[in-house]
C-alpha cells in the first residue's frame, strides 16, 4: 500500500496551504505545523484531511518518518 505525507496529498489535491487550511477550518500556521509534525494531528482532523484531499486515510502518513 502506497503511503504519502499529508503535504504530498495536499499538493496532489491541487491545494495551497491557505486553501487547505480554510477547508479544514484551521489556521495556516496549524497546517504548516501538521505538515512537519503529523503526529500532532487529532484523529478527527485526520479523517477530515483524508476526505478533503480525497485520499484513503490508510494511505496517509500520520507518524514522523512514515
Amino acid at each position: 500500500m502506497l503511503k504519502i505525507s499529508i503535504r504530498a496529498a495536499r499538493v496532489n489535491a491541487g491545494l495551497t496551504q491557505v486553501e487547505a487550511a480554510d477547508l479544514l477550518d484551521v489556521s495556516e500556521g496549524t497546517l504548516v505545523k501538521w505538515e512537519s509534525r503529523p503526529e500532532l494531528i487529532p484523529a478527527y482532523k485526520q479523517r477530515a484531511i483524508s476526505e478533503t484531499y480525497q485520499i484513503p486515510i490508510d494511505n496517509l502518513i500520520f507518524l514522523p518518518n512514515g
